[in-house]
């Protein structure tokens, strides 16, 4: 027993274990209250709240050969499968992608547009920084920065939202898996 274990329980956690009690420990327990009807043990607690009290009703064999699976094993997996509310593991897989695909557009969209803005900026003030501040002080001439860097700076804007625009939406489609 190493230093972190209980001595009363042997659990290495905060949470004491459980005392080792006899409980079903049937594949698939036939449930009957808080026992089962197959073995007439009583169910583990928390496997208990693992299964669902009401699983749905088991699929024809039509329905589980359709779906690929070998005749005679889909019923039994497919009542685990299920939660309460009808939802099943590929409902669950296929919400995820989902919503990893939207997350996935909307990191992209700002990627792009935050990059296309920064190149915007920098050339924007690089053509800022070609004017002449004496004579702008004194005459009031040249004040303006370079106009070829700055329609350059105002495309390379324009560009970045049609663009970031683009690849935000196409990877948003790819959400309706």
């Amino acid at each position: 027993m190493s230093n972190f274990e209980c001595s009363k329980c042997g659990g290495s956690s905060f949470i004491h274990s459980l005392p080792a009690g006899d409980y079903c420990d049937c594949g698939i327990p036939d449930i009957s209250g808080t026992q089962c009807a197959k073995c007439s043990k009583e169910i583990n607690p928390s496997r208990l709240a693992k299964i669902s009290l009401n699983p749905p009703a088991a699929p024809s064999k039509a329905a589980a050969t359709s779906k690929g699976a070998k005749e005679g094993s889909g019923s039994a997996i497919a009542g685990i499968a299920a939660s309460p509310s009808g939802k099943t593991i590929d409902d669950l897989i296929r919400a995820q992608n989902r919503t990893t695909h939207a997350v996935r557009a909307f990191v992209r969209f700002l990627f792009i547009q935050l990059s296309a803005m920064t190149l915007g900026v920098f050339i924007w003030n690089l053509s800022l920084g070609m004017v002449d501040a004496e004579s702008c002080a004194y005459s009031g001439s040249n004040c303006e920065g370079n106009s070829a860097l700055q329609v350059i700076a105002g495309l390379v804007i324009l560009g970045g939202i049609i663009w970031s625009s683009s690849a935000g939406w196409s990877e948003l489609e790819k959400s309706n898996i």
